[in-house]
């Protein structure tokens, strides 16, 4: 995964709590991987760039939770070519489409197969 970053921001702070997203390109098409709930603030040292196997946070409760939970929302501004069952799309106030929520599931079993060596 390439891009992470460190979107918390005291000023910005939503129901999401500390989060940490990050653009991973699969198949020629960006995605944008959010983790939601974080227990504390992620900090990713270096370049930004996050191995297979990194911890990048533990299990939390902020923002608007009732427990402890780890909330993964992917996102694209691409159509995705996967079965409409896997995606939805996200409207904006004009009533336009302006982006996909992918099923994260989904995503990291079947989108993510052919990306992971082995």
């Amino acid at each position: 995964m390439r891009g992470a970053q460190n979107i918390y921001n005291p000023s910005l702070l939503s129901a999401n709590g500390n989060s940490l997203s990050m653009i991973s390109t699969v198949s020629g098409i960006d995605y944008k991987i959010s983790y939601l709930h974080l227990n504390e603030v992620p900090t990713i040292p270096g370049n930004g760039e996050i191995k297979r196997g990194q911890q990048i946070g533990l299990l939390g409760t902020t923002g608007s939770s009732t427990g402890n939970h780890l909330h993964v929302e992917v996102t694209t501004v691409s159509r995705p070519d996967i079965p409409a069952l896997y995606y939805d799309p996200i409207m904006n106030s004009r009533g336009e489409i302006s982006g996909y929520r992918i099923n994260s599931d989904y995503f990291m079993r079947e989108m993510l197969k052919s990306e992971i060596p082995r």
